[in-house]
Formats: structure tokens, C-alpha cells, sequence
């Protein structure tokens, strides 16, 4: 039995009509699980087959639907700017890398190839847009669907590459620029 009794638990049915207003309302399961801070294939796992959901899960998700909904009208114009800055970032890390920009900006993760390749140039675009626009990590997740431990594992990432001269030498160069210090 769960922690706190059998009242920590809940029917996933509870779990499913969230995952139906959501859907109603247009916000992604990223965008849900990120601003919940639930995980994103739990949440699924619940929504296809679940039996029960701890009741703190359901109230995450409720509390994160209302202020998804609330905010959608007004995060739209965020989030293409946040999405517009990945995307400028994006060809240029491409270019600096060496990378085929045209491939890496059409990559999705429904080509996981294309996704693979693209990898480095996305990690530090994503790195870069969060250090130009000054956002959370949170921010960074919803404007790109992606879930808020993804983005924290990628910017760690980042970081950590900066170990390497070389790559600690081309970001810091590339943020002058972009910070119009050069």
C-alpha cells in the first residue's frame, strides 16, 4: 500500500478526464507534464492503463491544466519568440559545428537519425536561448514541448562540455557576439 494509506490513492479515471479537457483545450502532454512536473511517460502509462493515481499527481496535473489554459492565450507570442531564438540559434550552432543546417533545423524526433545528428547543435542552441533570453528552465520546456528534466539535462550537458577549451572558447565566443560585446 502507498504511503499514507489507501487515501493517498486515487482512480486513474481522474487521471483520464484531465487527459480529456487537456486535449479540449489544446495543451500538449509536454507542456501538461513540464508545468506539473510530472513525468512524461508516467502520465501516459496512467492515461493508457492506469489503475490508480497518487492523489498529489492528480492535483499537480489539475492545478497545471487551469494555468495552461489561463496562460495559453497570453504564452502564445512567448513561446514563438523563445521558439524563433532556438531556431536562429540553432542554424548557427549548425554552421559553427559544421553541421547541415537545413537538416538539423527539419529534425524532429520522429527521424530519430536526423534527431541524432542534430544533437549537438540543438543542446547548445537550447543553452544559448536560455542564456539570451535569461529564462527558466521551465520557460525553455513549454516553448518547445520538451520536458522540464530534459532541458535541465541538457543545459548540465552544455556545462559540462565546457570543460573542453575548445568548446568553452567557440560558446564564449558566440555569446559575445550575440551580446554584441565583440
Amino acid at each position: 500500500m502507498a504511503r499514507g494509506g489507501a487515501s493517498a490513492l486515487l482512480p486513474s479515471s481522474l487521471v483520464r478526464q484531465i487527459d480529456r479537457k487537456r486535449r479540449a483545450a489544446g495543451v500538449s502532454v509536454s507542456r501538461l507534464t513540464a508545468l506539473a512536473g510530472v513525468d512524461d511517460r508516467s502520465y501516459r502509462r496512467n492515461v493508457k492503463d492506469g489503475r490508480y493515481a497518487r492523489r498529489s499527481t492528480v492535483a499537480k496535473l489539475e492545478a497545471a491544466l487551469k494555468r495552461a489554459v489561463a496562460n495559453k492565450s497570453l504564452n502564445v507570442p512567448q513561446h514563438e519568440l523563445i521558439r524563433s531564438t532556438y531556431r536562429v540559434h540553432l542554424a548557427a550552432r549548425a554552421e559553427a559545428l559544421g553541421l547541415d543546417v537545413a537538416r538539423c533545423l527539419a529534425a524532429d524526433a520522429g527521424d530519430i537519425a536526423a534527431w541524432k545528428y542534430a544533437t549537438p547543435a540543438r543542446w547548445q542552441a537550447i543553452y544559448m536561448t536560455v542564456i539570451a533570453l535569461n529564462l527558466q528552465p521551465v520557460r525553455m520546456a513549454e516553448a518547445l514541448e520538451l520536458s522540464r528534466p530534459a532541458i535541465t539535462k541538457i543545459l548540465q550537458g552544455v556545462e559540462d562540455s565546457r570543460d573542453d577549451p575548445e568548446i568553452d572558447h567557440a560558446l564564449n565566443e558566440y555569446e559575445q557576439i550575440m551580446g554584441g560585446t565583440v
